[in-house]
């Protein structure tokens, strides 16, 4: 299992498994309607993974579409046997949610529109989030504080640091 991803929705597809010269082949095909990563929902997923039999690492490249028909481009690579990760998301105001999990000792019940690169990279147990993208009506708490903030604004997130640059918070209570 992987700690650092959840996944949720109904799979359709194709699962193609062999064994060619002794190396393990494998390739799926598969839409997963009302995809959620993280508890989010996110829309629906159309992925293509394959596995490289050289360096059995799996491959991945999709697109998430929206109920807003806003796309959002996957792209990365999964190693079972070194457990660790690096997906790209080329985001058009996608579901932002998904962060939840990984800034849940600052902030709690994110939520808004993102648009814009991330990167999620590292072990199974422990991934790493970073990028930049505009958040749209976004919405946070912040655990310290007891207060609940909104905005409209580019986030900039590296590896245990989420920043702003002269950001206009509005305080919902």
């Amino acid at each position: 299992a992987i700690d650092a991803l959840q996944f949720g929705g109904a799979a359709t597809g194709n699962l193609f498994v062999s064994t060619i010269e002794n190396k393990p082949y494998a390739n799926t095909r598969l839409h997963i309607s009302d995809f959620k990563f993280n508890g989010a929902e996110l829309g629906n997923l159309d992925i293509f993974s394959e596995l490289d039999d050289e360096t059995n690492v799996v491959g991945l490249d999709g697109l998430i579409v929206s109920k807003e028909n806003k796309e959002t481009k996957v792209k990365g690579v999964l190693d079972p046997v070194k457990q660790s990760l690096s997906i790209n998301f080329d985001a058009d105001s996608i579901n932002i949610g998904f962060l939840n999990k990984y800034a849940e000792s600052v902030f709690q019940n994110i939520s808004g529109r993102g648009s814009g690169h991330v990167h999620l990279f590292g072990n199974f147990s422990d991934v790493t989030v970073e990028g930049k993208a505009f958040i749209k009506d976004a919405s946070l708490g912040i655990n310290f504080l007891n207060t609940r903030y909104s905005f409209s604004d580019t986030v900039y997130l590296k590896k245990d640091l989420i920043y702003f640059n002269d950001i206009t918070l509005t305080d919902q209570y």
